[in-house]
């Protein structure tokens, strides 16, 4: 029977774990003692919601745990999760795709017999579902189910996939028993364990060729206007100050803008200097509307401090490739406060998708063919790497057979589902209370002008560019990354080097300098390959890799790749999925506790001869 105790704050567990616990969301976690205060129960788990976004509402025999928020909603309801529950009891669990926000949402009947978990159209939040025969669990971080002690086995189709795309696929992890919860989809639990995946959305295309360019634009700002003023007036958020990560790029141009029209600029820009080219038009725009620019170099971040946030709450599963940007949303001077980001505006209201560079039989390509790892590298790193490599493809082919539209739609839908915001921007969420981050261009209302403007008009970014011209013409004035201000630039303000140029250049000045000066100084991966501590860390995994001593990887490619990007090669985004699949597999398979495995990365000594 389902039972109404008192604090939902009561932490899941003691020990090396208990930091692992305090990461905001919902939780069903099996439970020993279930006589502990603070807790909801459905069977033998204990549910709870953690964090200032939590809400829950009890009625007519269901009790609706929410965490996050609805951008509309009528004034007389206290709270989302009991407009929520009102909605499904209405009109049932479909009626829930309705819903405008950032939010998930688990929903348990009076009984203990039925569960439901529901996610916003495009996951905004991080869930993840566990099962293991009857055995299930939901949690915004793995970590929890280790500290459960639920059992968990390394996905060598996952492990193959990150190391050819920074992200695992479709809902798989690293961890077999792991998934993270699916755009589009709802979940029905019974007290016998996961009973069925619902279908809440087909991701279908239906153009509407009548629109205009200055219709895309105004529907792309409005859509944009409305998440961000859904989030500012929020009335748990309405009174906190407002941070922007800001880059050189559109995103955040954009977003800047927006705030700055509804009367909220932010009080402190947060930049982390990375390439020269991307922090100039950032300090130029700082300096010209006066707003405070915080802008560290990556060396001079704490390294250790930011991967021991992440590895607490991610468990691994999220690509440490970009831990800077934990950054962006950490150190914070006193209150917590409101931040936005640009995830998914790029292929959701950019439309980002160069059409002639399409294989209209074969849209999965683009997609397919998007990898950071050389095939030699593969080869000498992954043990039956020409079997996980057909095996993965033809998953990419199934998964992209159930949407429906033109070549380049499907493509980019397919990059939703395996990309999105679990591939960087999950990372926003990993900050419990301290800062609430939004991503205004990934909503469902985002999702239905991807389906609806007519890509001739819209896409690749021409709407977009429009939209910035049209209403902050002062910000699209300021030049961009390569120079030039977003006012000359015709469309996808980006310039797309050949590969095979870029790599002969790169080998033409290693060769000249006889590999003793970075090649490419601008890049990430010379930043990454220059950070000390990353040095010590990859280094430490190299020689002394639990992947490799239990034959999930060989010891010749990790080596090669290590050798390589010692030298100047483009490894550090391998040697990051590496460390990322190392820190997941030692933490939820083998059960390290996460402050022992930083610890490791840290205190290991291994000499290489360098």
């Amino acid at each position: 029977m389902l039972q109404n105790e008192t604090s939902p704050e009561h932490q899941l567990s003691g020990g090396e774990w208990s930091s692992a616990e305090q990461a905001p969301g919902i939780y069903l976690i099996p439970a020993k003692d279930l006589n502990a205060q603070g807790y909801h129960t459905f069977g033998s788990h204990r549910v709870c919601a953690k964090g200032r976004l939590s809400s829950h509402a009890r009625r007519a025999g269901w009790t609706l745990f929410m965490d996050g928020l609805l951008i509309q909603r009528p004034s007389n309801y206290t709270t989302d999760a009991g407009l929520a529950l009102d909605v499904f009891l209405d009109k049932g669990i479909y009626a829930l795709r309705e819903l405008q926000g950032f939010f998930n949402i688990l929903i348990l009947s009076t009984d203990g017999e039925q569960l439901y978990a529901v996610s916003d159209l495009l996951c905004s939040r991080p869930w993840y579902i566990y099962r293991n025969n009857s055995e299930v669990a939901a949690a915004p971080t793995p970590t929890a189910f280790a500290a459960a002690g639920l059992p968990m086995t390394m996905n060598r189709q996952a492990l193959y996939e990150q190391i050819r795309l920074l992200h695992t696929g479709y809902d798989r992890t690293l961890v077999k028993e792991v998934q993270r919860v699916l755009p589009g989809h709802a979940y029905r639990f019974s007290s016998k364990g996961l009973e069925e995946k619902i279908v809440l959305w087909q991701f279908h295309q239906n153009v509407d060729h009548s629109l205009s360019l200055d219709e895309c634009a105004s529907w792309v700002t409005d859509l944009c206007s409305q998440a961000i003023s859904g989030v500012l007036t929020h009335p748990t958020l309405k009174n906190l100050p407002v941070q922007l990560p800001l880059t050189g790029g559109l995103d955040s141009r954009h977003i800047l803008g927006e705030l700055i029209a509804q009367g909220r600029t932010p009080e402190l820009l947060r930049h982390v200097r990375i390439q020269e080219a991307d922090y100039k038009p950032v300090k130029k725009i700082a300096d010209d509307l006066g707003i405070p620019l915080l802008a560290p170099q990556l060396d001079e971040l704490n390294t250790k401090q930011l991967l021991k946030r992440w590895s607490m709450r991610s468990g691994g599963l999220v690509n440490v490739h970009q831990y800077y940007l934990l950054h962006l949303k950490n150190a914070l001077p006193g209150a917590p406060a409101i931040s936005f980001n640009g995830y998914l505006m790029d292929i959701l209201v950019g439309m980002a998708a160069k059409t002639s560079k399409i294989n209209p039989d074969a849209p999965h390509k683009s997609v397919w063919n998007r990898t950071y790892s050389g095939p030699l590298i593969r080869r000498l790193l992954i043990p039956g790497e020409k079997y996980w490599a057909k095996e993965t493809e033809q998953l990419f082919l199934d998964e992209i057979s159930r949407y429906k539209g033109e070549p380049w739609f499907r493509m980019l839908v397919l990059d939703i589902h395996h990309r999105g915001l679990h591939y960087t921007g999950i990372i926003d969420t990993m900050l419990s209370d301290e800062v609430f981050s939004f991503s205004p261009g990934a909503g469902a209302e985002a999702f239905r002008f991807m389906s609806a403007a007519p890509h001739g008009i819209a896409g690749d970014k021409k709407a977009r560019l429009h939209a910035l011209r049209q209403y902050f013409p002062h910000l699209a004035a300021f030049p961009g990354t390569e120079g030039r201000s977003f006012s000359e630039m015709n469309a996808r303000p980006e310039i797309i080097n050949n590969p095979l140029l870029k790599n002969a250049r790169l080998l033409f000045n290693s060769l000249r300098t006889g590999f003793h000066e970075d090649p490419a100084p601008e890049t990430e991966h010379a930043w990454l390959r220059q950070n000390k501590d990353l040095h010590q860390i990859h280094k430490t995994v190299v020689y002394d890799s639990a992947l490799v001593k239990d034959g999930y990887l060989y010891e010749k490619g990790l080596k090669t790749s290590w050798n390589l990007h010692k030298k100047g090669g483009y490894q550090a985004w391998m040697l990051m999925s590496v460390l990322s699949a190392e820190v997941a597999y030692r933490i939820l398979v083998k059960k390290h506790p996460p402050d022992s495995v930083i610890s490791w990365l840290y205190n290991s000594r291994q000499a290489d001869g360098s």
